[in-house]
């Protein structure tokens, strides 16, 4: 007995369902067992791989804005955002953190400003206060936006 692509699709819609952590394991799996044919594969088919790329970006240009919409706006789109920021302005975490281990456990968990205590309401109440200094450029802590622009914070702080 044959299946219409209808009840096919149906089919395989329901059983990735059920399976997915599976799945995702198995592809892992995987991945890890081919990294050096699919590193060979992509060398191999690099120009063809991102003409596909541009070509699918071309044609789904709606779908494509959505989709980076609804990632910016998700929490790996702010953090990959704001890590961005920090990079491009030249900060640099506190020894012993890389830059997603001082957004990870510094930044993100700080839900209080660490020099007058207030709480914050958004990720754009915080920043991440840092030396201006060219050369150091070192993360200090985070704070409100008022408490970053007075000279207050000096006397609290743990990394001056």
């Amino acid at each position: 007995m044959g299946w219409t692509k209808e009840e096919k699709n149906a089919y395989m819609k329901a059983y990735h369902a059920a399976n997915k952590e599976k799945i995702a394991e198995n592809q892992k799996a995987y991945y890890a067992a081919n990294k050096e044919i699919r590193a060979a594969y992509y060398a191999a088919n690099k120009e063809k791989i991102a003409e596909n790329q541009k070509a699918y970006s071309a044609a789904n240009k709606e779908k494509r804005a959505v989709y980076d919409k609804k990632y910016q706006q998700s929490p790996a789109g702010t953090r990959l955002r704001i890590i961005r920021d920090w990079k491009k302005n030249g900060l640099t975490p506190p020894p012993g953190y890389t830059m997603y281990e001082l957004y990870d456990e510094i930044y993100l968990p700080c839900g209080r400003c660490m020099v007058c205590n207030s709480v914050f309401k958004n990720s754009s109440d915080r920043c991440a206060d840092h030396d201006h200094d060219l050369i150091e450029n070192n993360f200090r802590q985070v704070l409100c936006q008022k408490c970053n622009l007075r000279d207050s914070w000096k006397q609290y702080s743990e990394w001056v």
